[in-house]
C-alpha cells in the first residue's frame, strides 16, 4: 500500500466481502520501510498503520519519528490513499464511510537506538486499544525481547529442535 500497488492477489484478498472489514473496529498493518537509501539491507524500520474505524481516523504509531518526518507524512499519507481506493472498489456500499478520517499521529514511548523498532511494533501491535497506550519504556524492551523469545520457543506448536540448535542439550 505504501508504494501504492494495489492489485496484488495477497492485498486484495484482504479486501473481500467475507472478511468484513466494514464490521471492524480496527484494521491493523505492519510496515516495513527503507528509510535509509544508502543501507538497502540494514536500513529498514517497522511500523503500524491503524485504520481506527471505531474513532473514525488513521493512524500512524511509528517508535523513531512523527508526522512531522516528512518521509514519514509522504508514505502514511500514500497508504491512506491506497486504503481509500481500496475501500472505494470494495465496500463502495458500506455504511461505513472514510470521507472525513483524518490522519493522526499517535505519541508513545521512543525507541532509543536503531535497531528496537521490531519490538516496539510487535508490543503496539499486541497492545495498542485506540486509546490507551501500552505502558512500556525503551527501557522495558531488553526483558521483552526475552519473554517474547521465551513465548515463541516454549510455544506448543514450534516444533523446532531449540536444545539442539541453541547447543544446550
Amino acid at each position: 500500500m505504501k508504494n501504492m500497488e494495489l492489485n496484488g492477489k495477497e492485498l486484495i484478498s484482504r479486501f473481500k466481502k467475507s472478511n468484513r472489514l466494514d464490521r471492524k473496529d480496527m484494521i491493523m498493518f505492519q510496515v516495513l520501510e527503507n528509510i535509509n537509501k544508502t543501507k538497502p539491507k540494514t536500513g529498514n524500520h517497522y511500523r503500524i498503520f491503524n485504520v481506527n474505524i471505531r474513532d473514525r481516523r488513521f493512524e500512524t504509531l511509528d517508535s523513531w519519528r512523527t508526522l512531522k518526518d516528512k518521509a514519514l507524512d509522504v508514505c502514511a499519507r500514500k497508504m491512506v490513499a491506497s486504503f481509500r481506493s481500496l475501500w472505494e472498489e470494495h465496500y463502495a456500499s458500506s455504511r461505513i464511510s472514510l470521507d472525513d478520517f483524518g490522519l493522526t499521529n499517535i505519541d508513545f514511548p521512543k525507541q532509543n537506538n536503531e535497531f528496537d523498532c521490531g519490538v516496539f511494533a510487535l508490543m503496539l501491535a499486541n497492545g495498542w486499544e485506540a486509546r490507551a497506550v501500552p505502558n512500556f519504556t525503551a527501557e522495558d524492551i531488553p526483558s521483552i525481547r526475552k519473554q517474547l523469545t521465551n513465548t515463541w520457543v516454549d510455544n506448543t506448536n514450534n516444533k523446532a529442535p531449540w536444545k539442539t540448535i541453541l547447543k544446550l542439550a
